[in-house]
């Protein structure tokens, strides 16, 4: 048998190897499928994680309550307990989440609602700032503190 020398940097990553070319380094099989093969390690390796995550949250989770059904009275048997804290913890949590959102969505509301109010406001007054009785013929005002105006009567000055 006789050796094949591979093209692919993860094969051979001798950089003088005969067959190390940018062109035969482009057109090898390996080296294509070689980026899908790191991110799928990549991938595994982050799924691996949120396993551990996933599994470290349960324990905890399972702890609490075994701890919360160490108060309950020992007339209640131990699995009843422990679904019925499971199912009030999870309604009490709901409660939480449906008032946290409603506030967030409340003052999301109130928010666009006074933006709207101010750009109402705020077109309301500079139009009527501009069609206002004026002495002048370009709608400036006699205001002597109005630095529109002022700017006007000078610029009337040197035409």
């Amino acid at each position: 048998m006789h050796a094949q020398l591979s093209t692919c940097p993860l094969r051979n990553p001798s950089p003088f190897s005969p067959l190390h070319s940018s062109l035969l380094h482009r057109t090898s099989r390996h080296c294509r499928e070689a980026p899908r093969r790191c991110l799928h390690v990549t991938s595994a390796k982050a799924e691996d994680n949120v396993n551990k995550q996933l599994t470290g949250l349960a324990k905890t989770g399972n702890k609490a309550v075994d701890s919360a059904a160490s108060f309950l009275p020992a007339t209640i048997p131990r699995p009843l307990g422990k679904a019925g804290i499971v199912g009030v913890v999870g309604l009490v949590g709901f409660w939480l989440l449906n008032k946290v959102i409603s506030t967030v969505v409340t003052f999301a509301l109130l928010g666009a609602a006074a933006v709207i109010a101010f750009r109402a406001a705020e077109r309301n007054t500079s139009t009527d700032s501009g069609s206002g009785s004026s002495s002048s013929s370009k709608g400036g005002s006699d205001d002597p503190n109005d630095p529109l105006a002022a700017a006007r009567r000078i610029m009337d000055k040197y035409k």
